[in-house]
């Protein structure tokens, strides 16, 4: 791609979306300030490649400290949905069990009969999300495999 064209293409999204530019740039100025950046629940990464002279892994450490905000945020939600899940299961369905989570997908095995569990889980994890002012989309699907999903 031409770096003219893609340099256009940035200025318009941000021209387009400006609180997404400030989110971005206050991330990096606190970060450089700080030495830090945390999670919206409160969980702390260093990035010590901020001070580099190296201005690649510099440049490395603002991405690392954007991706951080709001990557590590989103994995706090979902643990935290997980044990609301989990904790449902036990009270309403303890056959049920959790198998696996894929970034922003949680596994669960569900006995046929139970099918109604799912929505449950469901909202347990929207639970999870209601610190914000806006829903979070939670979908979920149900089948005989993980394979038959999606």
């Amino acid at each position: 791609m031409d770096i003219a064209f893609a340099k256009k293409y940035i200025d318009n999204y941000f021209a387009c979306y400006p609180k997404i530019k400030q989110f971005i740039d206050g991330t990096i100025r606190e970060a450089r300030e700080n030495g830090y950046v945390e999670t919206y629940f409160g969980r702390r990464r260093y990035i010590p490649e901020l001070a580099e002279s190296n201005k690649n892994i510099a440049k490395s450490g603002e991405r690392m400290a954007v991706n951080t905000v709001i990557q590590g945020t989103a994995a706090d939600i979902i643990k935290q949905g997980t044990v609301l899940v989990y904790k449902m299961l036990q009270l309403e369905c303890p056959e049920a069990r959790i198998l696996l989570q894929i970034h922003d997908e949680l596994i669960i095995e569900i006995p046929e009969n139970r099918l109604d569990i799912a929505e449950k889980c469901a909202e347990k994890m929207r639970e999870a999300g209601k610190v914000f002012d806006v829903p979070l989309d939670v979908n979920y699907e149900t089948g005989e495999s993980w394979a038959d999903l999606k």
